[in-house]
């Protein structure tokens, strides 16, 4: 959501609700929905019977875009599913709290509206929009000047206008919608008290426990007619909110070969005498490259390890390469060197172990372990061999990177600015008595440089030859054959993978991005289970899929929860056995410690258990059997109660009662802040359950 907050908070998204020619908020351009062209082709969604066409979506959504692109954001498929998923919220908060606002009566009068738009202290967003961005200064002459002129001459500034006029009622009218339902959010001297008791009054005793694992579930029969009823008994607990379905499915990477590689270095020694020779560098790389001119001057530890100390060493106007690193070939050209007013360092360290007070100790142990970093002539490898007796080296190796002066601990820091490349110290330190290496020279250089670049990707003959290989395995399934898919994926050796209850607006497939396409293929209505797919590509790979189950919206079926109710199913039966155990027991004694005893198990002690306990020892996290334990009183033994792990009994020894405090005042504002700060999206979710909501951008995007 990051992008979203930044066009919120941003001041162009301002030019954006005024230029743009389609808004949602405020306007009736979705309503007209309804009464533009005939059947449900173009229908992207349906709110309490208000539809929405996509052309309409569509449009708003480009406007999006537009609004992203035109302040530098880059917008690639994982911004453009934030905007589509912000727009849809949108759509949906319109309808559903228009409603709300109809019905409860609140609205903003012209003289409201008039002083938000005509006055000298208008809404912060037609004051944004109208400021000076020279001066920063608000003047409502240019409001009243811009209404007498271009607002009435101008048709399409006229609409654009009175369009973010609708903007600004509709956000007035939602202000003043929560503001009046917050102020009637209030806690209750007894809401106050009954939060701090469920926190403070605890209890104490025993609890003897027969856990359902007791008895093996072989020994415990479950019909189709008992799992079938448990289900009818308990729909609520087994609701599917959404429909989602489930794939298995095969990939084949689209990985660039040896010959793609050859055409990439071919590429690089190809441009390199053109990239030399040109006489505009800055365009040459804009159109040839796909890294653009950076113009900052970069210190040492910025640039990638494969190219850096290389490019350091270059000469100003001198090219380095080609140079192949993480996936391409790049050419280099040194733009400019100059000077930073800081030195620039990089050592490695490692910390000795020290005795409690011997500092004195550990130094002459660094004067020894000295002798044998140089015998071993790679400090990497040294700081490794200590790692396990004892010693700290940043990262395993000890590298601590390229740091600017005075970035590091002051007493590393000084030390090896005054060192040369190669020595060794062993300086004390807050951290410890450290022994460092200096790995590289200090420095002050900073260069500036650009950078002509191909990522090698594959060619059409590496494209086609996986989408042989994927075509062969889709032509050898049959469709509609339930074992055939992991049987053929088997015998060549195709490793399958699975996605389960994958929803509709799904752009992720066990972590192929971009499966967009393949997603909209499982959710198609005539797509069948045991369909296989055709081939998809997404994420530098290739994929075929088959659906293998479909969870329909409301109450789920036995067959997509048989395992749940299963096993509710058979822990119920269990706890009638568990019962009649502690039942029998019970008649012989009235003694925990002989109850467990007669029972092979263990009388636990509680303590210190709290209604608002989520997890409790021996107890485990089950709040109905907290709020059970709870309810008992000092001395009262309990009958045997079914938690969610076993049975169990239980008694109460004693009861902390809580202390009321006097004044309750801060912990009641904390109560009441906390109900209200939640409170928009806990009312617009419970708007949200009771509406009619019909997704089907799944078919579109």
């Amino acid at each position: 959501m990051a992008i979203i907050n930044k066009l919120r908070n941003s001041r162009w998204v301002l030019f954006f609700i005024l230029f743009s020619l389609i808004i949602f908020i405020g306007t009736s351009v979705i309503t007209s929905a309804n009464s533009r062209g005939n059947g449900n082709s173009d229908l992207i969604g349906e709110v309490n019977g208000e539809k929405l066409k996509f052309s309409e979506f569509d449009n708003e959504l480009k406007n999006r875009i537009a609004n992203a692109e035109a302040q530098g954001f880059k917008v690639d498929e994982g911004t453009r599913e934030e905007l589509r998923k912000d727009a849809w919220n949108k759509y949906i908060d319109r309808v559903t709290l228009e409603k709300q606002f109809e019905k409860a009566g609140v609205k903003i009068g012209i003289k409201e509206l008039q002083d938000m738009v005509y006055s000298d202290n208008p809404d912060p967003t037609l004051r944004e929009r109208f400021t000076d961005p020279e001066t920063q200064a608000f003047d409502p002459k240019v409001v009243r000047e811009f209404l007498k002129t271009r607002y009435q001459t101008d048709k399409v500034l006229h609409q654009q206008f009175d369009e973010l006029k609708n903007y600004i009622k509709l956000e007035a009218v939602n202000k003043k919608y929560f503001a009046i339902l917050k102020n009637g959010i209030y806690s209750t001297k007894l809401d106050v008290e009954n939060d701090f008791s469920s926190q403070a009054e605890s209890v104490k005793g025993k609890i003897v426990s027969l856990d359902y694992s007791s008895i093996k579930d072989a020994d415990v029969k479950v019909t189709e007619e008992e799992m079938q009823a448990y289900l009818n008994d308990h729909k609520e607990d087994f609701q599917q909110k959404e429909e989602t379905r489930d794939i298995e499915f095969v990939t084949w990477s689209i990985s660039p070969s040896a010959e793609d590689s050859a055409v990439g270095k071919n590429w690089a020694y190809t441009e390199y005498p053109n990239f030399k020779t040109t006489s505009n560098d800055t365009i040459f790389v804009g159109q040839y490259g796909t890294v653009p001119f950076d113009t900052a001057y970069k210190p040492r530890g910025t640039i990638d390890n494969a190219i850096e100390t290389a490019l350091f060493r270059t000469p100003k106007d001198s090219l380095l390469g080609p140079v192949y690193y993480d996936g391409g070939y790049s050419i280099f050209k040194v733009k400019g060197i100059k000077q930073d007013s800081a030195y620039y360092m990089r050592a490695s360290q490692i910390t000795i172990p020290m005795k409690a007070g011997d500092s004195l100790g550990a130094i002459a142990d660094g004067k020894k372990l000295i002798a044998e970093a140089k015998a071993m002539n790679d400090f990497a490898k040294f700081a490794e061999s200590k790692s396990s007796l004892g010693y700290y080296a940043n990262n395993g190796t000890g590298d601590l990177g390229w740091w600017k002066d005075g970035q590091q601990i002051k007493q590393v820091n000084d030390a090896v600015k005054k060192a040369n490349k190669g020595d060794y110290l062993i300086v004390k330190a807050p951290t410890g008595i450290q022994l460092i290496y200096v790995s590289e020279e200090k420095t002050k250089t900073l260069v500036q440089y650009m950078e002509l670049r191909q990522l090698i990707e594959s060619g059409n003959k590496t494209i086609e030859t996986t989408e042989e290989n994927a075509a062969a395995f889709r032509a050898s399934l049959s469709t509609g054959v339930k074992d055939d898919f992991a049987k053929k994926a088997e015998k060549a050796k195709f490793a399958v993978r699975f996605a389960n209850n994958l929803d509709q607006q799904a752009s992720v497939v066990e972590g192929i991005k971009n499966a967009r396409e393949l997603v909209r293929w499982v959710f198609n209505d005539d797509v069948k289970i045991d369909a296989i797919s055709p081939i998809f590509t997404a994420d530098e790979k290739m994929i075929v899929a088959r659906l293998t189950k479909i969870y329909k919206k409301g109450t789920a079926s036995l067959d997509d929860v048989r395992a749940k109710v299963e096993r509710e199913v058979r822990n119920a039966k269990k706890a009638e056995m568990l019962t009649k155990k502690f039942e029998a027991a019970l008649a012989k004694s009235k003694d925990m410690v002989a109850i467990a005893i007669e029972l092979k198990t263990v009388a636990q002690p509680i303590e210190n258990i709290t209604l608002s306990a989520q997890n409790s020892p021996y107890v485990g996290n089950d709040p109905a059997l907290i709020g059970f334990i709870m309810g008992l009183k000092p001395n009262q033994m309990s009958k045997p109660v079914k938690g969610k792990e076993g049975v169990h009994l239980i008694l109460v020894e004693s009861v902390t009662k809580a202390t009321l405090p006097e004044n309750f005042a801060d912990r009641k504002n904390f109560i009441n802040s906390e109900l209200k700060q939640n409170f928009n999206n806990f009312l617009k979710n419970a708007i949200r359950k009771s509406s009619d909501i019909k997704d089907y951008r799944y078919k579109f995007y």
